[in-house]
């Protein structure tokens, strides 16, 4: 072929690869529109309740310096009070139906080119964009209305910039790149500083990584000496994150120095752990209680079985190739291993730590899984391309190489559509376990327009009272989302019924949530219409009761 026809064919092929990007934001949009059509909007959980409460109570105090302000960062709260304060939508119209589209955009544009640097092919790039979609637990952090939009498109961000620091060579571009890192890396962390600190110790370790796997390959004098610039330039971007978590913490927002007492509230947990094998709290107990029954609960896990182990496989063998056999990787190959093995530690690190019963919650081996995902998607995209692409089969006597060259593209098509189709079918699965669909979860996070009518009715008309809505937490939830002020002294709870508690909600909903909990109800919802209770609020869908007063004389 001469060199015309190459040059065509390269442009042809960064036309479609180019095109990638469109098609993987179409597919996470799509995405995003399920999330929200799901429940028509009426959607909240834990943190997208705690968020829109600091949001608003932002807007209130018009500053991102004030008591009760989210401790951890000020990023996330301070850009969403910019749009609602810009756009004049509702902070919860804006975080139920706005926050999910964007966060799905973010992921996209910001870990597809990462990925492709990462993995030297763009391809291989938009293949781990769509194994991130297929990992629940990723896109229900990108979809809620917390900070984890925001720490997924600066990390990746920061992540490429690192990438392009290694390999640039004009002073120029290096001191541009250098800035990117430097900015994404501040930003990281103002939005939440456990997530900064943890990419600056990721980055930590994946220099040091990085480096033993170069020094035990068998690369030559001058490759050596060429890396050293490589891996002085990784140390003095750790450095830079390092001193912009600092700063960030010590100087500008002081109120996460909180976090430096659960640090020292989790050494000492660890060590009565050690020294006497006494647990706080079992995070991991009930697990399969969330979910219908236990053949789906394992269903439900079944995708993140399969992102581990066969990422760990590819890294197994990407590591003995380096250790056993000596082969040489390239920079952008040890900073991939180097990452995904720097997250598996984390992980590794947070598991002790949860059965410490930290203050914070106990959960931060969930929430640094999603950014060990994010490492083990192209790491497992990887390696799914080698399989896909076969060695091409020698042409021979019988074989001819025209007919050898369309065996391999036919054998390669057929495998580039089984994963496709295979991929698809992973990622429609998982809209079940990222929307906490009824049809499978027993943690709903949905609620209708009834319950939130009567709740609202309730924080109007009430003085001083207290209201139960149900076994758990869900319309707590939309009480902090849409009153997070309170009114009149007015309060919401959920999960036992307390001796004191005024009044009782009753909606279908909560009244098959106490069936599923199987716990005991207050008589108006056990008993449903009537059933020892004043009728004095009703909707058609929803009602609420006040318990008969004990005598004559009782408020």
């Amino acid at each position: 072929m001469n060199k015309n026809g190459q040059d065509g064919q390269l442009a042809k092929l960064r036309r479609q690869m180019d095109a990638l990007l469109p098609a993987l934001v179409t597919v996470g949009l799509l995405y995003a529109a399920y999330f929200v059509w799901r429940y028509g909007g009426l959607w909240t959980e834990n943190d997208s309740a705690v968020f829109a409460k600091v949001i608003q109570e932002t807007i209130h105090a018009r500053s991102v310096l004030f008591p009760g302000q989210y401790s951890h960062g000020f990023g996330y709260p301070d850009w969403v009070s910019v749009l609602a304060l810009s756009t004049g939508i509702p902070v919860p119209i804006l975080s139920a139906y706005v926050m999910p589209f964007l966060g799905v955009i973010l992921m996209v544009i910001g870990t597809y080119p990462a990925f492709s640097a990462l993995t030297g092919r763009r391809g291989v790039g938009a293949l781990g964009v769509l194994l991130v979609l297929a990992v629940p637990e990723v896109m229900f952090t990108v979809l809620r209305g917390n900070h984890e939009k925001m720490n997924v498109f600066l990390m990746s961000g920061a992540l490429y910039a690192l990438l392009n620091v290694v390999r640039s060579s004009a002073t120029r571009q290096l001191a541009l790149w250098i800035g990117v890192f430097c900015l994404c890396t501040f930003l990281n962390v103002a939005a939440n500083d456990y997530f900064g600190v943890s990419f600056a110790a990721a980055c930590t370790l994946m220099t040091a990584i990085a480096y033993t796997l170069h020094r035990r390959s068998r690369a030559s004098t001058d490759l050596k000496t060429a890396r050293r610039t490589v891996f002085a330039r990784l140390v003095i971007l750790t450095l830079c994150a390092w001193i912009i978590a600092g700063w960030v913490m010590v100087v500008l927002f002081p109120s996460s120095l909180y976090d430096l007492s659960l640090l020292a509230q989790a050494l000492a947990q660890l060590r009565r752990l050690v020294l006497f094998l006494h647990t706080s709290s079992n995070p991991y107990a009930g697990l399969l209680e969330q979910w219908a029954n236990p053949v789906v609960a394992h269903l439900m896990a079944m995708f993140r079985w399969v992102i581990l182990g066969g990422s760990a496989a590819f890294w197994s063998s990407q590591v003995w190739a380096v250790i056993v056999r000596r082969r040489t990787l390239s920079v952008r190959n040890m900073v991939l291993l180097g990452l995904y093995t720097a997250f598996s530690l984390l992980v590794a690190v947070a598991i002790p730590i949860d059965f410490t019963g930290l203050s914070a919650g106990s959960n931060l081996e969930v929430r640094d899984y999603t950014y060990f995902a994010l490492f083990a998607a192209p790491l497992l995209a990887r390696g799914m391309a080698r399989l896909v692409r076969r060695r091409r089969p020698r042409a021979g006597p019988r074989v001819d190489r025209a007919q050898a060259a369309g065996s391999w593209d036919k054998t390669g098509q057929v495998r580039s559509r089984a994963v496709g189709t295979a991929l698809l079918l992973l990622i429609g699965w998982g809209l079940l376990k990222t929307t906490l669909d009824p049809v499978v979860s027993n943690n709903w996070i949905f609620y209708t327009e009834s319950e939130l009518q009567a709740i609202q009715t309730f924080y109007q008309r009430s003085r001083h009272q207290l209201l139960w809505t149900g076994p758990d937490n869900r319309l707590v939830f939309v009480g902090e989302t849409w009153e997070p002020l309170g009114a009149h002294g007015n309060h919401v709870e959920g999960y036992a019924a307390a001796a004191g508690t005024d009044d009782y909600l009753v909606s279908p909903a909560i009244q098959a949530a106490v069936r599923i909990a199987g716990v005991l109800a207050p008589g108006p919802v056990s008993g449903g219409a009537g059933g020892g209770g004043d009728r004095i609020y009703d909707d058609g869908a929803a009602q609420i009761y006040r318990p008969e007063p004990g005598s004559a004389f009782a408020p």
